[in-house]
């Protein structure tokens, strides 16, 4: 068994992807499963993989050819773009420029979401979901079966490039709203949960409750399960790992091979103390609610963009805009997802993807200073975090212009003059005029979506704009 101080690496690349679904399925069960939950994923199925194998040409012709049907959709069917192109005294699809459209962000669905709504799909057709609204803006929107099934046949290719196949035993450390419903409708989700992870060979570790006797029940199941991989929120796996290693514990998971995280923002101390405590692969997943999977790393650690679905651009400061090529109930077209990004100039071989080269933090996450600018919250924990073994986790919390919360979890007391390089450090970098209050807490609670917000400001409304 791997020592899981020492985190490995298996450089030998996973055979091709088979042209037919099930020949990539581990069991048939997964398979039966996948034919019910995602009807369009078998047809869907053969060019998703062999994406993986095109040039970089013929990937961008398919999806140039995606975004000239879905540019039709948008004028026929949507009142938003309808409107927008007789403002515009366009007549015709093929006279529209990509970048001439609109930029759009969560506010405009959540003020007008008839307006983004595809008239072509009847209600019973299509699936209402809710984002997390760990960014402080919940809104629903409505998917349909197509668009779904194409995001998670690309979750499965990003996979099989590490060598894990659907079926594969896993076990997933997630939210699980379902809790707080009542009466009979809990009781048939639970069962319908239930059937659901018996078919993906999958056992569930709630994120929301992470306290001492539930991390030493979740390293239980995680032993028990011995599974191929495991997948959660960034923050709840770390807190895991954390008490791995707090614990000097060695795990028995002889099949473990990758740790899969996504739905926050991993820090590279969050990657490091992750793959110490579990002794393999880190790999980051990048994605959102509203266009599903849009960036997931290879062997090789590089963020590749699922290209075949997704139009990626940024803007001059760095934000992320995404255009979902397959939604079309409804679409999302140059949408501000709130990320700063920074995106690789090239294309590296052999996969024909661009890459994200670094995931900065969220829009959200910059801090105005009294004195004009901002500063990146990330900078911030930088100098907290630094060369300073005593801090378990942070969490900055600006209450006012003028003023940051920190809150810190130890692993070991932190004395008096450390405590204050740590403010020293801090207004290196906000100035004179912001006030730094430190304060040791116990734990950093979640959200109501189960993340951890290591970075939160009461006032980025005032952070710089474009």
């Amino acid at each position: 068994m791997a020592d899981p101080r020492r985190p490995t690496t298996d450089a030998s690349p996973a055979p091709p992807l088979p042209p037919r679904y099930r020949a990539a399925c581990r069991t048939w069960r997964i398979y039966l499963k996948d034919r019910h939950a995602h009807p369009y994923l078998e047809s869907q199925w053969p060019e998703c993989a062999a994406v993986e194998r095109a040039s970089r040409d013929q990937l961008l012709a398919l999806q140039q050819s995606r975004w000239q049907s879905l540019l039709g959709h948008l004028i026929a069917h949507v009142p938003y773009y309808r409107h927008w192109a007789k403002d515009q005294q366009v007549d015709r699809p093929e006279e529209i420029r990509f970048e001439d459209l609109p930029i759009v962000s969560k506010r405009d669905y959540i003020e007008q979401p008839e307006a983004f709504r595809s008239e072509a799909f009847a209600p019973h057709t299509l699936r209402r979901n809710r984002t997390s609204g760990s960014s402080g803006q919940p809104f629903d929107l409505l998917t349909h079966a197509r668009a779904r099934d194409y995001s998670y046949a690309c979750n499965v290719r990003a996979l099989w490039r590490h060598g894990v196949r659907p079926g594969d035993p896993r076990v997933l450390i997630w939210g699980d709203a379902h809790r707080f419903a009542f009466g009979a409708v809990r009781l048939r989700t639970n069962l319908a949960l239930k059937a659901r992870d018996w078919f993906n060979r999958t056992r569930i570790i709630s994120a929301y409750d992470l306290s001492e006797q539930r991390l030493a029940e979740a390293l239980r199941v995680i032993e028990r399960t011995d599974p191929v991989y495991l997948h959660g929120y960034v923050s709840a796996v770390h807190t895991i790992a954390l008490h791995v290693l707090e614990l000097d514990h060695r795990l028995r998971v002889p099949r473990l091979k990758l740790i899969v995280v996504d739905a926050e923002k991993l820090h590279a101390t969050q990657r490091e103390t992750i793959a110490r405590a579990f002794g393999c692969r880190v790999v980051e997943h990048y994605g959102c609610m509203e266009v599903g999977n849009i960036a997931q790393e290879d062997p090789e650690g590089r963020r590749r963009i699922n290209e075949d679905y997704l139009i990626v651009e940024h803007s001059p400061r760095g934000e992320i805009m995404v255009t979902h090529t397959l939604a079309d109930a409804m679409p999302f077209v140059r949408y501000r997802l709130g990320d700063l990004v920074e995106l690789e100039d090239t294309v590296a071989p052999p996969l024909p993807y661009r890459s994200i080269r670094s995931i900065t933090g969220r829009v959200a996450d910059l801090l105005p200073l009294p004195g004009g600018g901002a500063v990146h919250g990330l900078a911030v924990g930088m100098a907290i975090y630094r060369d300073r073994p005593e801090i378990r986790q942070y969490q900055i919390h600006q209450t006012a212009l003028d003023t940051l919360e920190i809150r810190l979890v130890l692993h070991a007391p932190l004395a008096e003059r450390d405590r204050e390089r740590v403010v020293s450090s801090i207004r290196e970098l906000v100035g004179e005029q912001v006030r730094i209050h430190l304060r040791i807490v116990d734990g950093i609670p979640t959200d109501p979506s189960g993340k951890v917000r290591l970075i939160q400001s009461d006032v980025s409304s005032a952070a710089p704009s474009e």
